[in-house]
Parts: C-alpha cells; structure tokens; sequence
C-alpha cells in the first residue's frame, strides 16, 4: 500500500486500510509478517454483531445448565473455548476471511453466555449479605481490568512486526492459564470445595443460606415475569447492556477517527476510562454496604441510588461527546460515563440476589436474552448512520 498523503487521494477510493497506514504511517506490506485485510464498515459491524448471535442462542441453555449445576461448569467451558479459538483465529482468518472471524466469534458468544449467570450463582453460594455490595464489585473490576489489558495489548502488539495475530494468541494463552487455574482451585460452592477449611465452610454458608439457598429448585417463572420489581431490573439491565456494548465495540474507533489519534496511542486512551472505573466500582461497592450495614439507608434505596447514578451519568456523558471532537473533552466524557456505569454492579446486578437468591443467575439468563435482541441489531444501526469515517478522519498535522 503507498504511503501518500491523504489530501492527494481520492476519498471515495481510498480504503480504510489505506487510510489507517497512512495516518499511522505503517506499511503492513513489508513491517507485518500477516497481511491486514480491507473490510467496509458494514462488514466491520456484521463481525462485532456475531458475537452476540452466539451470545443470544446459548443464553438460556447455559442459564439453565447454571440452574442446574452451579457456576464452575460453565465458566470452565467459556475459558476453554475462548482460549483456543482465539488462538486459531489469525489462520483461520487468512482461509475464510470476514466469514471465519464471524464463525470463531459466534462460537466465543456461544461459549461465554454463562459466565454472568454463572457469577450470580458463585455470589449467592458463596458471599455473605452483609458484603454483596463490596465483594460483587471487586469481582466485577475483574472483567475491567482485563479490558484494560486488552487494549493495551491489541495497541502494542498488533503494531508489531508479527501484526494483529499476536493479540489473539496471547489473549488465547491467557484463557487457558485461567481455565487450568479455574479446574484447579474452584468450586460451585463452599459444600464442593476440597481445601476449605471447617470453619470457613460454616462461616460462609451460615451466612449465605440462612435457608434462602436450595439446590435444585424449580423455576417460578410465573412469579417472576409477573413480578413488578423484576420487570423494573430488566429494563436496567437491557438499558446498561445496550450501553457496555456500545462502549466497548464503537469508543477504539471513535477515539481513532474522531480524535485523529493512531491505533497505540487509541489503545491508551481508550483504556482510561475503564482505569478509573476499577477505582468507582470498589468505591461505589464499600459505599453500599457502609450504608447498609449501619442502617443509614434501607437496601433497596441503596440499589435505587447507585443504579440511578449508573444510568443518568452514563447517558449524560454519552451526550456531551457528541458535542466535541477535542481529546481531551472526549475522553473526560468517557472516562465520566465508565466511572458512573460500575454503580450497576450494586444496583441491579446484586439486586438478583436480592430478589432470589436460589434463581439469580436465571434472573441474569432472561435479562441477558432481552438485552441481547437490542444488541445485534446495535452494529447495524450504525453502519447506517455512520457511513464515512474518511471524512472526518483528521491528519497528523492537524491541531488536536
């Protein structure tokens, strides 16, 4: 590909390829060992949506796999098969094109749609009321931090000579190292667990079950879906799926285009707002159960409150994005709206344990399965209204 200046290139037949090499400067023809590929926007949002096509098939099944057998068994099943898919993605990438990366991610979302059920059903088992807030938002930074990991990884790696595959094989890698981590130590629950001592067990059990938790419960689906609270917490959780998701698939490359900042330096900026979310979450959870726990506030007004605080900020800051195209404006808004979305995680998440403590990871399975009709058809809508990221891509010698 030739490295001219884009003001002496007809837009209309540049490729976005071509674009990105020359506004990083790179030449993928000579520096990478794997040649990068040229896909339109549409073909770009068609692979981000096929994800959530295997998310949507396996969500009830695997919700009801978590009903049935506890959390481990599923978490050990999205490990696996996200390590070695990834790891095979880069050739089966240069065999079928577009068409296999959509395959390899409808299996990653087919094999993933039990981890948040399958964490309900690990926090119901195995954390005390009296620390659900706190807890569930440490475990929840996890997904944050490797976000965080991730961007820095894809930043660096795919700018490599070895190009984009290294991102996948080290993200492979990385899964298998959790899931042989994961069979190792794990267990569904306290009862299961071979090294946990006496006095553990009854400490958190005597704490956790109180009579509340039972194994192999039928589904009361009657009395949920005609549970007005429940209703309440759906939409919530639709609402702040549909958001997460737009966060994490369309801010890299807004940052890129936008901004006019190149793929490394994307990968750090677009990490900064899931920074300060790990700092929010830990904050927002200790807050909960201090006010709880000393009856400053009920429960349920803690829920209400942080949930609020998730959906109003992330909207706002949403808002005012579209304001601005500066730097560091943009990413003042982003890392706002990051930070504000971590109050779900005592808002509506924790409040599935609330409501039903024995079915809280088939609370997350039904609530997975609405969000995610609202989700595929989010990459389409904006291959729509975003039709030419050429033009309003800036140069290097612009002023940010």
């Amino acid at each position: 590909m030739n490295n001219t200046n884009t003001e002496n290139v007809d837009d209309k037949n540049m490729t976005t390829m071509e674009i990105y090499d020359n506004f990083t400067g790179s030449n993928n023809t000579t520096e990478n060992y794997y040649k990068t590929f040229d896909w339109p926007k549409s073909t770009q949002e068609m692979v981000l949506s096929s994800f959530v096509v295997g998310y949507g098939i396996m969500t009830i099944p695997m919700g009801l796999v978590v009903q049935r057998w506890g959390g481990k068994i599923p978490m050990q099943i999205a490990l696996s098969v996200n390590g070695v898919v990834s790891i095979l993605t880069p050739w089966l990438t240069n065999w079928g094109d577009w068409k296999a990366v959509c395959a390899c991610r409808i299996a990653q979302g087919l094999s993933q749609a039990g981890i948040f059920p399958s964490l309900q059903a690990l926090f119901a088992k195995w954390v005390p009321v009296s620390e659900r807030g706190a807890l569930t938002s440490y475990v929840f930074t996890g997904s944050t931090s490797g976000t965080i990991l991730a961007f820095q990884l894809s930043g660096y790696l795919s700018e490599s000579k070895w190009g984009w595959p290294t991102t996948f094989w080290a993200v492979g890698l990385m899964f298998l190292g959790l899931f042989a981590i994961l069979t190792i130590f794990g267990a569904a629950s306290p009862s299961d667990h071979k090294t946990i001592s006496e006095e553990e067990k009854i400490f958190i059990m005597g704490q956790v079950d109180n009579g509340n938790t039972k194994k192999h419960l039928k589904i009361p689906w009657r009395a949920m879906l005609c549970s007005r609270p429940v209703w309440g917490m759906l939409a919530t959780q639709v609402g702040s799926g549909i958001c997460a998701v737009f966060f994490y698939t369309q801010v890299p490359s807004y940052i890129h285009y936008i901004t006019g900042v190149n793929v490394r330096s994307s990968g750090y900026l677009s990490s900064l707002p899931y920074v300060f979310s790990i700092f929010t979450s830990i904050l927002f959870g200790w807050l909960s159960d201090f006010l709880t726990n000393r009856n400053i506030i009920t429960v349920k007004t803690a829920r209400i409150i942080f949930n609020s605080i998730s959906q109003v900020g992330l909207a706002a800051a949403f808002i005012c994005v579209t304001f601005t195209s500066g730097t560091a404006v943009v990413v003042a808004c982003l890392i706002f709206s990051m930070g504000c979305h971590m109050g779900v995680h005592v808002g509506f998440m924790v409040n599935q344990i609330d409501l039903a403590p024995n079915f809280g990871g088939t609370l997350m399975m039904v609530g997975n399965m609405m969000a995610t009709v609202a989700i595929v058809l989010q990459p389409v809508l904006v291959s729509f209204v975003v039709t030419d990221v050429i033009r309003v891509l800036k140069r290097p010698d612009q002023k940010m």
